[in-house]
């Protein structure tokens, strides 16, 4: 998530190549169903294989505190596998209190 290429891919909702030379046209939908509706969600991406199930890593940004999890063998199927799980974590993340850093000066 550090590159900024990365990052403007994989939260967006759905993407459209036009067809150019050499190619026909693309669409492609985003099956992380936390990106567009989730508050602060910015990715990351699905999978699914038959020893990991269906699986979700996830990172959500609200008043500068970041937060990524991962979902493993979600029991859900389809598109909206694992989201649920992971809002909850993201809920609970969001909810605890962040520990106060020390300041430069006390770090000397």
């Amino acid at each position: 998530m550090r590159y900024p290429a990365f990052r403007s891919i994989v939260d967006q909702r759905f993407y459209h190549l036009p067809k150019g030379k050499g190619h026909h046209q693309y669409w492609w939908d985003n099956t992380n169903e936390l990106i567009g509706y989730y508050p602060g969600a910015v990715g990351i991406k699905t999978g699914y294989t038959d020893d990991a199930g269906h699986c979700l890593l996830f990172e959500a940004v609200r008043n500068g505190r970041i937060l990524i999890g991962v979902v493993l063998d979600s029991p859900a199927t389809g598109v909206a596998a694992g989201a649920q799980d992971a809002a909850r974590m993201l809920n609970w993340g969001f909810s605890l209190k962040q520990p106060k850093q020390a300041s430069p000066s006390a770090r000397a």
